[in-house]
């Protein structure tokens, strides 16, 4: 009869025949070190480049590069309540990573316009469709005030036409901004980086 085995022997056994693949631990690490990269720059630190590079080949330091440039551009989103002081934060960001950072300022302004006029058109036509709901919902108000007794308070956003209004003119309104946003990611992209 065999010996019986404990789980940690079994686990053991399993843990030595595991192959290590280095270049995927070394993926890992240059990610990390990207990430840790991008949040210096986004808080606004000095990265000295040349200086955390050292002792990396040429397709090492663009991979950290696009990894950085890819997580900066993933910040630049489309979002109901624009952040202007994260914008600028990613923005000056991606010009430390730019070969050429005059580029980015030319890009800049069309960015930001974009991204306030998609909040501003979120918040209003919320507004206008909460109005048109409110104005439909006063008479059932009255009806309701009448058989209870009391003043019927009904939030139109919270009536189920409402929200199946609102997603549809989102939807409309996210098809619209997102193309534009992506154009000038792509743009930005291929902007030259510094590796």
């Amino acid at each position: 009869m065999g010996k019986i085995k404990t789980a940690l022997e079994i686990a053991m056994e399993k843990a030595n025949k595991i192959e290590v693949n280095k270049e995927e631990i070394k993926k890992i690490e240059f990610e990390k070190k990207a990430g840790i990269l991008t949040n210096k720059l986004l808080e606004g630190e000095e990265v000295n480049f040349k200086q955390e590079f050292e002792n990396l080949s040429k397709e090492e330091k663009k991979f950290i590069i696009e990894t950085i440039e890819k997580t900066l551009l993933n910040g630049l989103v489309l979002s109901p309540n624009f952040n202007e002081l994260q914008y600028n934060k990613i923005i000056n960001a991606l010009k430390k990573i730019k070969e050429k950072p005059g580029q980015i300022d030319a890009i800049k302004n069309d960015v930001k316009s974009l991204l306030q006029t998609y909040s501003d058109q979120l918040k209003q036509y919320y507004e206008q469709l909460k109005q048109q709901f409110s104005t439909q919902l006063d008479a059932l108000k009255k009806q309701l005030g009448a058989q209870l007794g009391a003043e019927a308070d009904i939030d139109p956003s919270s009536h189920p036409e409402f929200q199946k209004y609102w997603n549809e003119i989102k939807t409309n309104i996210d098809e619209q901004f997102k193309s534009h946003i992506e154009q000038i990611k792509q743009m930005i992209k291929s902007l030259k980086n510094l590796y």
